[in-house]
Formats: structure tokens, sequence, C-alpha cells
């Protein structure tokens, strides 16, 4: 009896910890972390061009959300090499951007011939600000029925 009730508790102790530590919620949030790095490594990779060549960025940027291309190291095998209906960043790969940074959930064989990165970019007309945006925890958020938050970085 005294063993059935030690069960009993170390069972109820274990669903209890579970519960709070939330693996699900800790790897969307470790996602969402990546995604803002990846963001502000492509806004400082502008910055840094733009420093080298007299204040000039090295393309015209959409006043509207663009999604990114993957880059041409990252074309998954029998996926057209092209960014069409992309806004693509290869001028910046090398010096300033090793790789084009893709969203944490891409990495999955699902996506495998997805061209996209899944990060938007615009030119705020207002501000004159670069704004990249993610949606979240794309795939989590919408399998759960959550609207996805949306995540800007702007410089």
């Amino acid at each position: 009896m005294e063993l059935i009730l030690v069960f009993g508790v170390i069972a109820i102790l274990a669903s209890v910890a579970v519960l709070w530590i939330n693996p699900n919620t800790q790897l969307a949030n470790a996602r969402n972390e990546q995604r803002k790095q990846d963001m502000n490594a492509i806004l400082a990779a502008f910055y840094q061009y733009a420093l080298q060549h007299d204040g000039k960025f090295p393309m015209q940027l959409p006043s509207k959300d663009q999604e990114i291309c993957r880059g041409q190291a990252n074309w998954p095998a029998g996926v057209s090499n092209d960014c069409k209906g992309l806004f693509s960043l290869e001028s910046l790969t090398g010096s300033f951007l090793v790789t084009i940074p893709m969203d944490p959930l891409l990495s999955t064989s699902a996506y495998a011939k997805y061209r996209g990165t899944w990060y938007r970019i615009r030119k705020d007309v207002v501000t004159n600000r670069i704004v990249l945006t993610a949606s979240g925890s794309l795939s989590d958020d919408v399998l759960s029925g959550v609207v996805p938050k949306e995540i800007s970085v702007s410089r």
C-alpha cells in the first residue's frame, strides 16, 4: 500500500513538473529568439555594406513586405535556382553575410523544396528604416489554433 502511495505521489509530481516546464513553449521561444538573431544579422549586413559604400544600400528595397529568397548555397536539390517573386540578398553574401538565414522550422524535410526564408523585408517610407518581420512559431501556433505573433526588427 505504501509503495502504491509513493508511486502516486511521484506521478503527480512528474506531471506537475512537465506542465510547469512546458517543453513546447520553451522550444517555440528558442526558435523566436533565433529568428530575432537572424533578422539582426541581415540588418547588420545591410549597414556594414552601407558603411563601405558611401551610405548606399546594395539594392532598392521594396516598400511593401516581400519575402527574402534563400541563398544559392542553400538551394535544395531539384529546385530551380531563381528568386522569382522573392527578394534576393545575394549581393550581401560573402563579405557581409556568410549565408542567408532561414526560419528555424525550414530545416525540416517537409519544407526542403521551399525557396523562401519566411523572413520578409521592406523599407518603411515614413521612417526610412529597414524593417524585417517573421511570423513567429508558424507550424506550432497554427497547429494549436493560436494566431502566430509577428516578430519585427528595424533599424
